[in-house]
């Protein structure tokens, strides 16, 4: 994620790059597309600090996933300790369990990455 603030390297460039690295072994991993969906979705709003609003290729859902969740952590910031709990919240308290949205939006969220009001 800092190669996009540092560099200036383009979010969809830096996803594949990074997951690359962190998943050498193993190429379905590095396309994960839920995880991928989710960070695009926060960088294409402006969600993401030092990452230019833009239009980054996503799953609408998973996008609308990543956005509700940034949503309740601004009014509960302790869902980042609780992956699960936060996901129920994001689904309106359904049982099902998350795909790596929830990963990159606590992982942003815990790195001080995530906008917390309209300002940079």
């Amino acid at each position: 994620m800092r190669r996009v603030v540092a560099d200036g390297v383009n979010p969809e460039s830096t996803w594949a790059e990074v997951a690359a690295e962190l998943y050498s072994d193993s190429p379905a991993l590095q396309m994960h597309g839920s995880a991928c969906s989710t960070f695009l979705g926060l960088c294409s709003e402006g969600f993401v600090i030092g990452v230019p609003a833009g239009n980054y290729e996503c799953s609408l859902r998973d996008k609308n996933f990543g956005l509700e969740a940034v949503r309740l952590l601004r009014e509960e910031p302790s869902l980042v300790f609780d992956q699960d709990a936060l996901w129920r919240h994001v689904l309106g308290g359904r049982v099902v369990r998350h795909n790596a949205q929830m990963d990159v939006v606590c992982t942003l969220f815990r790195a001080d990455l995530i906008k917390l009001d309209d300002e940079e």
